[in-house]
């Protein structure tokens, strides 16, 4: 029979019995130590992989319920500027100037600017005119304004309207319109223009104004 010797068996033979003992408690006590940070290394692996899985759970929770984040798409973008563009002068299908009396006349009126396939249509109604039914009124669009024309200095002749024909009770209206011609230019051209009506002819003479208006006054 084959006997083992130990460390411990040894230290018996070789040490005296209390130096045994003392051997015996430092071995157990290392082997309690290591036992014991193992399973503190165990706990704390499993506590780090619980936390990192409840994490992952809550981005994926936050991730459903907002939903991805979505880029406009191109047809908004589109709808966007065509927006912004609504609100660009070219855009602009209808005028209206009020027109206000001149030399004391009394006559009052609106002159309305509306865009077409072919130019402008210019629509003007006078109330106040004096004289019998049907004369005629001449009518203008010229270059400078309405406190010039009243002190005889109006500017020259830019557009010829149609005549306002008077009528029963002193209205009256007419209808021009003006080929190749921009809205709004006549709005926001380099320089101011006014439309004005007159009393009527003498002659070849064109009378004092009755009724003016500012084209850059216009809303």
């Amino acid at each position: 029979m084959r006997i083992t010797t130990t460390p411990l068996s040894l230290a018996a033979k070789t040490l005296p019995p209390l130096l045994v003992l003392l051997t015996i408690a430092l071995v157990l006590s290392g082997c309690s130590r290591g036992s014991s940070a193992a399973s503190r290394s165990s706990s704390t692996s499993l506590t780090s992989s619980s936390t990192s899985s409840a994490s992952t759970r809550s981005l994926a929770q936050a991730g459903a319920s907002t939903g991805p984040i979505s880029k406009p798409t191109k047809g908004a973008v589109v709808k966007k500027r065509l927006k912004r563009r609504s609100h660009l002068p070219s855009q602009v299908k209808t005028r209206l100037v009020h027109l206000r009396p001149t030399h004391g006349s009394g006559v009052r009126g609106i002159a309305e600017f509306a865009r077409i396939r072919d130019g402008v249509e210019v629509a003007l109604a006078l109330s106040g005119l004096k004289g019998s039914a049907g004369t005629a009124h001449p009518a203008y669009i010229r270059q400078g304004t309405c406190s010039e024309d009243q002190k005889g200095e109006g500017g020259s002749i830019e557009y010829f309207l149609n005549p306002v024909i008077g009528g029963n009770g002193g209205s009256g209206a007419s209808t021009t319109i003006l080929k190749g011609v921009h809205l709004v230019s006549l709005f926001r051209g380099p320089s101011p223009q006014y439309i004005n009506v007159h009393a009527g002819l003498q002659g070849s003479r064109v009378l004092p104004s009755i009724a003016c208006a500012n084209l850059t006054s216009a809303k």
